[in-house]
């Protein structure tokens, strides 16, 4: 949003000011990547509290991680699920901070129905993932082959996959003709 803001700016402070907060979440983010590699091990000890919430949290949450509005909403079926309030909203921000990150595209929101659970599609619309990286992007600090140059430590896949398992679902990764 900084960077948004900076490229707007009408003059020079305005816009110092601006790279001063980019710099600064910059620091941040690093910060807080260390930090997760220095308590990877204490994964197993993150809370995750699942409780039965009526399926339009989904939604709510879903919009709260979409801070550029990009994303195409599809209804969500009206159900029970069972999840994890703060877990969820990890995913999702994770899912579309990644998708703003490499695909910069607008992204896609699907829902179905099967058996026992509410199959959940967050689809951007960029060029994908080469196949043969698939199987790898949910492991600890495996970056693709687009991340060069991209900061990152390669845990928010295999964190939000953990999170998913621990809440009773999973995160399945698939590339098709329309995007990752």
């Amino acid at each position: 949003v900084s960077e948004l803001m900076a490229v707007r700016a009408v003059n020079g402070r305005e816009q110092e000011q601006l790279k001063i907060i980019e710099t600064k979440a910059d620091q941040i983010d690093r910060l807080i990547s260390n930090m997760f590699q220095a308590t990877l091990e204490e994964l197993k000890e993150l809370t995750v509290s699942v409780r039965e919430q009526e399926s339009r949290r989904i939604a709510e949450l879903i919009s709260e991680a979409d801070y550029l509005q990009r994303a195409d909403c599809g209804a969500v079926p009206e159900c029970l699920l069972l999840f994890d309030d703060l877990r969820m909203q990890q995913v999702f921000d994770n899912l579309f901070g990644k998708s703003y990150k490499y695909a910069g595209t607008d992204i896609r929101v699907t829902f179905m129905l099967s058996e026992d659970f509410l199959v959940i599609g967050v689809q951007d619309l960029g060029g994908g993932v080469p196949a043969d990286e698939l199987p790898r992007l949910t492991g600890k600090f495996y970056r693709g082959s687009n991340a060069e140059g991209k900061s990152g430590s390669g845990l928010g896949l295999f964190i939000c996959s953990y999170l998913m398992e621990e809440m009773g679902g999973s995160l399945i990764c698939e590339t098709n003709e329309e995007g990752f």
